[in-house]
């Protein structure tokens, strides 16, 4: 009975150590910043592939600012997956702030023809965007879905 009793209180004292010791680590984790979808544009259209710069919301309401170092993203229209997006230059995300940040990215020429074509009857674009962040050193998934007009959506600013 005293072995087993000391060997529960070894592991609880080694849990504790490693709760301690991990402590820092948890409380830097970055928190998921709210993503909005701004705009869509299409910088090229040739061929099979499509160039797109896509502008993105990003709001930070956490009280420091945070580095977004790094960003994936896929990007679907009017349910049809139709490409991929990064960040080309890191960002600061700015305390209880949102900024706007453009990602460029390519798509399937046909699959953004067929997106789109689906939505002139209904004149808006169902959209998602989903992917991860490289934020501070974590590493923090995103998502987000909506709807857009098409003239919002493909707005050539």
């Amino acid at each position: 009975m005293k072995t087993r009793i000391a060997s529960l209180a070894r592991v609880a004292f080694v849990a504790a150590l490693l709760f301690a010791a991990t402590a820092p680590a948890r409380a830097a984790t970055p928190s998921v910043p709210n993503v909005a979808l701004e705009r869509l544009r299409i910088e090229r259209l040739g061929g099979r592939e499509a160039q797109l710069a896509i502008t993105l919301s990003i709001e930070n309401a956490g009280d420091r600012d945070i580095a977004l170092n790094a960003v994936e993203m896929n990007v679907e229209l009017a349910h049809v997956p139709v490409g991929t997006a990064s960040l080309s230059e890191p960002v600061v995300l700015s305390a209880r702030a949102r900024t706007s940040a453009t990602f460029h990215g390519t798509a399937s020429s046909d699959a953004l023809a067929a997106a789109l074509v689906t939505s002139l009857d209904r004149r808006d674009v169902e959209y998602a965007i989903a992917g991860i962040a490289q934020i501070d050193g974590g590493i923090v998934p995103f998502a987000e879905r909506g709807h857009k007009s098409l003239a919002e959506l493909l707005d050539r600013r």
